[in-house]
């Protein structure tokens, strides 16, 4: 029964939709989403009454897909948060950002480089760097290429990292957005300034 909603909704949705359009336009009638779901749906039903005469169904949309068994549309979710490391590890957040143009990557990637030596220069090693891009973590992990661009950057990174034994990771932009949020601060700055 399920291939056979399948089949006939798409046809039977453009149908309805067109003639709730063409009424509203060349008659009297006003577009109504409500009138035609209403529509849609007692046309369903009525086409599942005359195919399948052992199915009881009533005239609500609820009802005529809970014939599939499941719902029509599943959606997957992440809960995105920042994620305090456990000690002595300390995070250090990055983000890159161009007033104008695009950067491909290039601002990203000075950011963690100079993230990560601030840190080493001033005696912390023990960190988790993250960063929103997922360029850059894939090319840091030799996962996908290096631009030539920012080869010599990369190179740097994959050295400090390997040296000190720190690790990056991948965050959604989401749960990067302090970090995001004083990159732009900074546009309107004269001189450097570093948030702890």
């Amino acid at each position: 029964m399920a291939s056979y909603i399948l089949k006939i909704i798409t046809p039977i949705v453009l149908w309805k939709l067109w003639r709730s359009r063409c009424s509203s336009k060349f008659d009297t009638e006003k577009a109504s989403i409500l009138r035609s779901k209403s529509l849609i749906t007692y046309k369903i039903h009525q086409l599942i009454k005359a195919k399948f005469k052992g199915i009881h169904t009533n005239e609500k949309w609820e009802n005529i897909y809970l014939i599939f068994g499941k719902r029509l549309v599943e959606y997957n979710s992440t809960m995105v948060k920042w994620i305090c490391p456990p000690a002595p590890l300390l995070k250090l957040n990055t983000d890159g950002s161009c007033i104008e143009g695009n950067c491909g990557g290039g601002a990203e990637a000075s950011a963690l480089l100079f993230g990560l030596k601030w840190c080493i220069d001033n005696g912390m090693n023990q960190i988790v760097a993250g960063t929103d891009s997922l360029l850059l973590q894939n090319t840091i992990n030799g996962i996908w290429t290096t631009s030539w661009r920012i080869e010599e950057t990369i190179r740097d990174i994959k050295s400090l990292v390997g040296l000190h034994g720190i690790t990056t990771t991948h965050c959604y932009r989401e749960a990067n957005k302090v970090a995001d949020k004083l990159v732009s601060i900074g546009h309107s700055l004269e001189s450097l300034k570093i948030y702890l």
